[in-house]
């Protein structure tokens, strides 16, 4: 079964890696190429694209029932450990610790680069249900990778070299990477990712360094990851299943909504 699940993962990450370079694409067909297709389906582009944003939900779906029902390896470096289901049946794992974080590194790059929304929202299905089963581990190590991403992620958003592009859409699926992680911690636990992530996204959106610059485009590049930031901050409050946020940082929020008007 190892080999199996193996084997299907690098058929899954074949086919997202095809289907990616498709729907990620900015670019607009030409008429040449809406007309060639056929009568009975449509434009020969836009097939490619339905079937290519279809074929990245149905991974993306997949990986999440995946590693929400699979048993899984508890520790790095273990070959063939063993779990113990709700009934006390032992099992072997059948994904391993790098398996669940090179699953966890592919949704946070489809994430972080789609700015098909259909592709994202079910991305984020997929992504949250990886989140709620490491959380919800008992081995230390499962539940630090969600931490681990997320530190990635502010990286990712702070990053040099940004443009205008970087934001579109309300900076795509930044904020459904933070709504997937936020709403996978256990409820009846402590909040751990949720206060540090706000936290960080309120100081980043705080910053005013770059108040006042403009490259010409009408945001500088030193003012993207402040973008990044309420517009993850707007999704974020805007859940209703993510209504515990109100407790967190109350005064710096009430000086930022002043600041936004």
């Amino acid at each position: 079964w190892r080999s199996c699940i193996s084997r299907l993962l690098d058929q899954f990450v074949e086919v997202a890696d095809l289907a990616f370079e498709v729907v990620s694409a900015n670019t607009i067909p030409t008429d040449e190429e809406e007309a060639d297709g056929d009568e009975n389906l449509g434009p020969s582009s836009q097939v490619l694209t339905v079937s290519c944003w279809l074929s990245m939900k149905e991974v993306a779906l997949a990986l999440g029932i995946l590693t929400r029902r699979a048993p899984l390896q508890l520790t790095e470096g273990d070959e063939a450990s063993d779990t113990v289901d709700e009934e006390g049946i032992e099992s072997h794992s059948l994904l391993t610790f790098q398996q669940l974080n090179s699953i966890g590194e592919y949704f946070m790059n489809v994430l972080l680069r789609m700015k098909h929304r259909g592709a994202i929202e079910k991305t984020q299905i997929g992504f949250e249900a990886l989140c709620e089963r490491l959380l919800s581990s008992e081995s230390t190590q499962l539940r630090s990778l969600p931490d681990v991403w997320q530190k990635k992620v502010f990286k990712f958003m702070q990053r040099s070299g940004q443009v205008q592009d970087d934001i579109l859409r309300r900076s795509a699926g930044i904020p459904y990477f933070f709504k997937s992680l936020f709403r996978a911690e256990p409820g009846a636990c402590a909040k751990l990712l949720l206060p540090k992530g706000i936290s960080m996204l309120v100081t980043i959106a705080g910053d005013k360094s770059a108040d006042g610059e403009d490259d010409g485009s009408g945001t500088s590049e030193r003012a993207i990851p402040r973008v990044h930031a309420f517009n993850t901050l707007r999704a974020l409050y805007s859940d209703t299943n993510l209504v515990c946020l109100r407790e967190y940082d109350r005064e710096k929020r009430l000086v930022l909504s002043i600041h936004i008007l």
